[in-house]
């Protein structure tokens, strides 16, 4: 092994060049096999939401202000409530609220879950600014 670092120590020494092109090489291979990797895994299905759901938000009326407080989802044309243990609403400042949603999946392997960021347009209206879904697991 002290044979090999000797000889690269040497080598960054005497022929900085080529060593500078191997390096160079070396990553560039690591980045292609990496994305190449990431793109076949089999996990690709599997960090997918199950199904695609209709988010809305439910609000309440505070001294004429509106405030984000409950989630729901459609699901088979029915709307169902997000338990609140499950959802996580967090105020920013200048009107922005985090969104955070999870909803248990039907085969019992982890969570499907949704964060969004609204943004306060007026007293009774928001804008929706971000969403991102995707999947958690339960080992």
């Amino acid at each position: 092994m002290v044979k090999y670092i000797r000889l690269a120590v040497l080598g960054a020494f005497f022929a900085p060049q080529q060593l500078y092109w191997v390096i160079l090489s070396v990553c560039v291979i690591g980045v292609i096999v990496s994305v190449i990797v990431r793109e076949k895994s089999h996990f690709g299905d599997w960090l997918d939401a199950e199904q695609p759901y209709n988010m809305t938000v439910g609000y309440i009326v505070d001294n004429g202000k509106t405030i984000p407080k409950m989630a729901y989802y459609t699901e088979n044309g029915k709307r169902k409530v997000v338990p609140p243990c499950n959802t996580s609403i967090t105020y920013r400042g200048n009107g922005v609220y985090d969104l955070y949603v999870r909803i248990r999946r039907k085969d019992g392997t982890g969570y499907d879950y949704s964060t969004g960021v609204l943004k306060k347009i007026s007293e009774t209206k928001y804008k929706t600014l971000k969403v991102s879904c995707g999947r958690e697991w339960v080992r």
